[in-house]
């Protein structure tokens, strides 16, 4: 019997790239669903209940609906009817074939995340230290991003990659969530870094302008 399928609210190509395993894919998005129900729950306890938490959820949900549905296609949705009317075998599609698909449908091709590089540059502060950090914590999290995206101008080359890979950390192979949890730890420390680097280029920045004024002064 043929049934509607209910239409989704994200593309089918937004689904997020899966370790090699299946299993341990489905349990990632297990893990992903159980944190951002947590978050529901929490701001819902807390009378802060926000459209952004409910929306992560939402999606979490819907990329493991998606990714079930692709293993069914693989797994029993492919038998095609031979010349004489036989059922022929059901081909199995690889998951790096999945892995080609999606990378041919989203146009890019996501990298990986240098987080010995990234570290380094949120804990030396300025422009470009911040942005990467906020959008580190952005995409881990469901937290606002609140930096205009024409701030990419200033970007240097380096920073404008890690960016980039910033935002596929949950569309590169293998990523797992405790890998990117211990990357969070490692970032807000270096923020701690970066925020003590503007400091001190703040005072510098001061002393000099007061010295330029009492030199100017003694003229």
């Amino acid at each position: 019997m043929n049934t509607q399928a209910t239409p989704e609210i994200r593309p089918k190509s937004n689904t997020q790239t899966q370790p090699q395993n299946p299993i341990e894919a489905i349990r990632q998005k297990f893990m992903a669903i159980a944190r951002s129900a947590d978050m529901v729950l929490h701001e819902g306890e807390h009378e802060q209940l926000t459209g952004s938490a409910l929306i992560h959820l939402q999606c979490d949900a819907e990329e493991l609906a998606a990714f079930c549905r692709q293993m069914r296609d693989q797994l029993c949705g492919q038998s095609v009817h031979g010349q004489n009317g036989y059922t022929e075998t059901p081909r199995k599609v690889s998951l790096d074939e999945v892995l080609a698909i999606q990378a041919i449908e989203r146009g890019i091709v996501p990298m990986a995340l240098e987080a010995d590089l990234l570290i380094p540059r949120i804990e030396q502060g300025g422009h470009s230290g911040k942005f990467l950090a906020d959008a580190f914590i952005s995409s881990y999290r469901p937290h606002p991003f609140n930096h205009p995206l024409m701030e990419l101008t200033r970007l240097d080359a380096e920073a404008f990659r890690l960016f980039h890979q910033i935002l596929h950390i949950r569309h590169v192979p293998g990523w797992s969530d405790s890998a990117l949890y211990e990357i969070e730890k490692r970032v807000r420390k270096a923020m701690k870094e970066g925020e003590k680097q503007n400091r001190r280029a703040t005072r510098s920045g001061i002393a000099k302008a007061k010295a330029g004024l009492e030199v100017k002064g003694g003229e």
